[in-house]
């Protein structure tokens, strides 16, 4: 395991401050911002990519990579997935320590976790990517979150009382050890709704983790 931090990162500022995230923008020519730009036109061929930056938090770096590389070692299933903050900027959930909290998520399907997206417009349709203040609602904030999501428990459409409740991920193995899973998929869904509807409805397959250490932004 190396807790050194990615290579094509920026030289951090002498007056870094360590709580918080430093964020650095990408050149239009980066491999970096060509990836991003690819993976919305997937599924929002219409949007146009005005800005993207890098997020650099060494400390948050490696809490992740520790996480993943001993408590999901065995299967880290590491995805890059899309995340609206909703009424919350970027930069205000770059100001809490541990970057993406499930402790300050709302209640969904699957109960209180962090809800990320395979596909971009289930954020954007849905209206959980932030709009930007003074655009009209023109203008949208994504996070692309690396996220090791282990073994999952596969929930498919299936939504109850008892989904809406959960705090964490089922139980994998009741051993001992005991051994609960790494996340959940679920879906496809429709913003707020179960199901996949008619074509067109921002269906999107989700993924729901309920430990900050295995997202980072």
């Amino acid at each position: 395991m190396s807790a050194e931090v990615p290579g094509e990162w920026d030289a951090m500022p002498p007056d870094f401050n360590p709580s918080i995230a430093h964020c650095v923008p990408l050149h239009s020519d980066s491999s970096e911002r060509l990836l991003v730009q690819t993976m919305l036109q997937q599924s929002c061929p219409s949007l146009r990519l005005v800005s993207i930056s890098r997020v650099q938090w060494p400390r948050l770096w490696r809490n992740y990579i520790f996480y993943r590389d001993t408590e999901l070692a065995d299967e880290p299933n590491e995805m890059l997935l899309f995340h609206g903050t909703g009424a919350q900027s970027a930069a205000d959930v770059f100001a809490h320590p541990h970057g993406l909290d499930p402790r300050f998520a709302a209640q969904g399907f699957y109960g209180r976790g962090i809800y990320l997206a395979e596909d971009a417009n289930y954020p954007i349709g849905g209206r959980y990517a932030h709009r930007v203040r003074g655009s009209g609602g023109r203008r949208m904030e994504l996070l692309l979150v690396r996220s090791a999501l282990g073994k999952q428990q596969e929930l498919g459409q299936c939504i109850s009382a008892e989904t809406r409740a959960m705090l964490m991920p089922g139980v994998q193995s009741e051993g001992p050890p005991r051994l609960l899973y790494g996340s959940v998929r679920a879906g496809p869904h429709r913003p707020f709704l179960s199901g996949t509807g008619e074509v067109g409805l921002n269906a999107s397959i989700v993924h729901v983790v309920y430990d900050s250490r295995q997202l980072y932004p």
